[in-house]
C-alpha cells in the first residue's frame, strides 16, 4: 500500500505522544519523590500563564534555600479543551531581611499539553523572574513569583531527535508554604536563668577559642582574653578563652552599673531563635508592661534583644535622657542590631544578643559549633565563671578592639 506523507507525519506523531506520555509520567513520579524527600518546605497554590493561549491552573512546590521542584496542572481558559501538566525546576538567589525574602530565579519547565482528542504536544519554557516570599509565622509563609520567557526559538539548536516547542510569555504565581519540623509557636524560657538551662551561644560565636593548659581565671579589669577553666581530666585542664572589654574612662560608673543591670535583664529574659534565623521567620515583638516582670521571657533574633533592651532603658530617666540626646543609640547593618553608646572620643558597642548564651531551635552549620560551647555551660563545674564571661564579652566593647572581619562587618565597621 502506498504510504503518504500525510500517513507518515500522523505515525510519527503518534510515537512521539506515547514517548513524551511515559517520559511525563516517569517525570511526574520523579518530582514527586524530590518534592517528598529532597526540600525543607513545601506548598501549594494557583498559576496563571499566558503565551499563545492563556492557561490557569495549580501547582505544588518543594523548596530549600536555592533551589524549587514544581509539579503543576492547568487548564486552557480560551474554551478549547485542552490542559496541561508541567514538571519544572527553579535556581534561587534570595536577599533576606526581617521576615521578608526576596529572591532572583531562573526556571525551566516540561509541559505535557493534551486536547480533547488525546494527542499530546509540548512546551519547553525557560524563564526569569523575582519572587518574595512573607513568614506569616515560623512555620508557614506566603509566596509570590512572577517570570518572563522569552522568545529563544531562533537561538536554541535543532536537534531531530528532540521535539519541544519553546514557550515564550508570562507566568505568575500565588502560593502557601509550610515548612516541616518548626515550631508554629516559638518555645518559651519556662525557669529562671539560675537553674540549669542549655545554653545559648549567639551564632557568630567571636573570639571565643579553647585551650589546653594548666590556668586560672584571671581578674582583669583591662581589654584582654580572660581563661575560664571548664573541665579537668588526665591531659590537663580545659579552658575557654573569651574577650572582655576594660571597663572606659570616660563613662560615669553609674550610667555603666545602669546599663549592666539591663543587659543581665534582656540575658535573663532572651532566647536566642536559631529555628527563626535558619528558616529566616524573625517577627516583630510588640512590648507591654508586662515584659518589665521578672518573669517575663522571649525568642527572637538579635533585633528582639535590641528591642527590649531599649524598651527596659526607656523605664529608667536618666538614661533615657542620654538616649533622646543620641548618647544611646540603636544602630543597624544589613545582618545585625545592636546598642552604641558615643562619648567624646569613643564609640562603644553594647551587643545584648552576643552576650546571651540561652537558646531554642537547633544551631546549625557555621554555628553548630555553639552548641557544644553551650553544653559547657549547662554541665561544668565552673558554669557561673563561663556565663558571666560570656555576658561581659560584648558590653561596652570600645569599636578599636574589633578586628575580626566577621565581627566589623556584622556592626558596619
Amino acid at each position: 500500500m502506498k504510504r503518504t506523507i500525510k500517513d507518515s507525519v500522523k505515525r510519527h506523531f503518534l510515537l512521539s505522544s506515547s514517548t513524551l506520555l511515559a517520559i511525563a509520567l516517569a517525570g511526574f513520579a520523579g518530582v514527586c519523590s524530590l518534592l517528598i524527600v529532597g526540600c525543607a518546605s513545601y506548598g501549594a497554590g494557583g498559576v496563571y500563564s499566558s503565551n499563545n493561549r492563556s492557561e490557569m491552573g495549580g501547582y505544588i512546590f518543594g523548596y530549600s534555600e536555592y533551589a524549587e521542584t514544581t509539579v503543576s496542572y492547568a487548564k486552557n481558559l480560551s474554551g478549547k479543551d485542552t490542559q496541561s501538566l508541567g514538571a519544572g525546576f527553579s535556581l534561587k538567589v534570595p536577599i533576606s531581611f526581617w521576615n521578608i525574602s526576596l529572591f532572583s530565579l531562573a526556571n525551566i519547565e516540561y509541559q505535557w499539553i493534551l486536547d480533547g482528542t488525546k494527542n499530546v504536544s509540548n512546551l519547553g519554557w525557560v524563564r526569569f523572574g523575582v519572587g518574595l516570599d512573607y513568614s506569616i509565622s515560623n512555620a508557614f509563609y506566603v509566596r509570590g513569583e512572577g517570570m518572563y520567557a522569552p522568545d529563544l526559538s531562533s537561538s536554541l539548536p535543532k536537534i531531530d531527535t528532540v521535539d519541544i516547542n519553546p514557550a515564550t510569555g508570562y507566568t505568575i504565581r500565588f502560593g502557601v508554604g509550610w515548612r516541616p519540623g518548626v515550631a508554629i509557636t516559638p518555645k518559651r524560657k519556662e525557669t529562671p536563668v539560675s537553674k540549669e538551662t542549655p545554653v545559648n551561644i549567639e551564632r557568630v560565636q567571636t573570639n571565643l577559642t579553647r585551650t589546653n593548659a594548666a590556668q586560672t581565671e584571671n581578674i582583669y579589669r583591662g581589654d584582654t582574653m580572660v581563661d575560664i577553666p571548664y573541665k579537668v581530666d588526665g591531659k590537663g585542664t580545659w579552658s575557654w578563652s573569651i574577650f572582655q572589654p576594660s571597663i572606659p574612662n570616660d563613662v560615669p560608673q553609674d550610667i555603666y552599673n545602669r546599663l549592666w543591670n539591663i543587659n543581665l535583664k534582656t540575658i535573663k529574659a532572651g532566647k536566642y531563635d536559631y529555628n527563626a534565623f535558619n528558616y529566616n521567620t524573625a517577627q516583630w515583638i510588640t512590648y507591654d508592661e508586662s515584659a518589665m516582670s521578672d518573669d517575663f521571657t522571649f525568642a527572637g533574633v538579635c533585633s528582639n534583644y535590641a528591642d527590649y533592651f531599649i524598651f527596659v532603658l526607656k523605664h529608667d530617666s536618666v538614661l533615657l535622657e542620654l538616649y533622646n540626646k543620641g548618647i544611646i543609640t540603636t544602630n543597624n547593618s544589613p545582618t545585625h542590631k545592636w546598642i552604641e553608646y558615643r562619648t567624646e572620643k569613643n564609640r562603644y558597642i553594647i551587643d545584648p544578643t552576643w552576650c546571651d548564651w540561652d537558646y531554642v531551635g537547633e544551631p546549625l552549620g557555621i554555628y553548630a559549633g555553639n552548641a557544644e560551647f553551650a553544653e559547657m555551660c549547662r554541665t561544668s563545674y565552673n558554669r557561673d565563671a563561663l556565663i558571666e564571661a560570656k555576658s561581659k564579652s560584648w558590653f561596652f566593647r570600645n569599636v578599636n578592639t574589633v578586628t575580626r572581619e566577621s565581627d566589623k562587618r556584622a556592626h558596619g565597621l
